[in-house]
């Protein structure tokens, strides 16, 4: 009886080209990191950026953006606007989506309740983006759309335009309501 299975026999007959693979998604996961790390040029471009918001990295898949009156501790923001889980997996397989969100700090749950309950009533939010369920720490959380194989000579464009607009979107719309961020930061 073999100690290898059928798949594992065929990795090692074939290892130059599994180790090319491996390299390969090592310098996509870079590659993507620094992809997230080029939305702060764009951001900075936008008008509403000039009313002090910072950009930050919370790992090699995840940013978000902030103001820096919302700085609870010197590493942490009391509402952020960001994306995570930005990784292969999540982008071009079957696994969830990445994540597009506006997120409170655990210890400023009456102010994430606040914000979702103003963003109930007061602003159109898309079927399912709204995270009403009263648990946790987000107020609006959505999947970022897959690039399909045939879409990915359009990745950038496809990738950057989502993820622009959704902080653009939310930068207005948290920006409206900074005087009730500000009262309820802990």
């Amino acid at each position: 009886m073999p100690i290898f299975s059928e798949e594992n026999a065929f990795m090692m007959k074939n290892w130059d080209n599994v180790k090319e693979i491996l390299d390969a998604d090592k310098r996509l996961r870079k590659q993507l990191t620094e992809f997230l790390l080029s939305l702060e040029v764009d951001l900075k471009k936008a008008t509403w950026w000039q009313d002090k918001w910072i950009f930050g990295r919370m790992s090699d898949s995840e940013v978000f953006i902030s103001k820096s009156k919302w700085k609870v501790t010197d590493d942490q923001y009391a509402i952020c606007i960001g994306i995570e889980s930005f990784i292969p997996e999540n982008l071009f397989g079957n696994e969830s989506a990445a994540t597009l969100y506006v997120w409170g700090q655990k210890n400023q749950s009456q102010l994430v309740e606040k914000l979702r309950e103003k963003f109930k009533t007061e602003i159109e939010v898309d079927s399912g983006e709204l995270d009403d369920k009263g648990r946790g720490t987000y107020v609006i959380k959505r999947s970022l759309n897959q690039c399909l194989p045939e879409e990915i000579d359009n990745f950038e464009d496809f990738m950057r335009k989502q993820i622009i607009n959704h902080f653009s979107q939310y930068a207005h719309i948290t920006n409206k309501y900074n005087r009730l961020i500000l009262s309820n930061i802990k």
